[in-house]
């Protein structure tokens, strides 16, 4: 929890979600309640290279382009 001292708000904050963080939050100050449900969806993963070739030879100084499939 953060406590805010110039509004007088309280936050709760989650820096760096994981999947396990998911759930409902609940939070209680005397008469007061509240609460929440934190979705936390499965991030971007970093592409995973499938070559069909993986040895290339080219003309020094001329521009070689080659595509590689990804997933």
């Amino acid at each position: 929890m953060k406590f805010d001292e110039n509004t007088g708000k309280q936050q709760l904050i989650i820096k760096s979600a994981v999947m396990e963080d998911a759930g409902e939050y609940m939070a209680k100050a005397k008469d007061c309640k509240t609460s929440c449900r934190v979705t936390v969806l499965e991030g971007e993963k970093k592409p995973e290279l499938s070559p069909d070739k993986t040895d290339f030879q080219a003309d020094v100084g001329r521009p070689f382009t080659i595509e590689i499939p990804y997933k």
